[in-house]
């Protein structure tokens, strides 16, 4: 599986892989995320990524999983899991369902996200 890591230290978030346009993927180092509240629709939580592990799906070479350090404007850390796929036009796409990621992937992405300190 090739893969890599990004913290606060690494100059930009951009994994070595291209897609139809030549264009890479970039994870926006500093980037302000939100999530929808579930009990109100018209509230927002921001957040941002802190560090990140990434890894290339062995059976689907054209995905990336990722397990990212996240930190809530006003509600600490947590952890995401998600991915972005190559979609019908070639381009990066964010993965908006539930990752589906092979049992061996995961656990190779989840030890060395836990090497890296991004997952206790």
């Amino acid at each position: 599986m090739l893969k890599g890591y990004f913290d606060q230290s690494s100059p930009e978030w951009v994994v070595p892989l291209r897609d139809k346009a030549g264009k890479p993927l970039d994870f926006g180092k500093g980037k302000v995320h939100s999530s929808r509240d579930k009990s109100d629709p018209h509230k927002t939580w921001k957040f941002r990524i802190e560090r990140l592990v990434w890894g290339q799906q062995t059976c689907l070479p054209e995905k990336v999983n990722f397990i990212a350090e996240i930190r809530w404007e006003d509600r600490g850390t947590g952890c995401w899991l998600c991915y972005y796929i190559l979609n019908r036009h070639g381009r990066w796409a964010f993965g908006q369902y539930g990752p589906m990621i092979p049992v061996a992937d995961l656990k190779e992405l989840y030890q060395y996200a836990h090497e890296k300190g991004v997952v206790p």
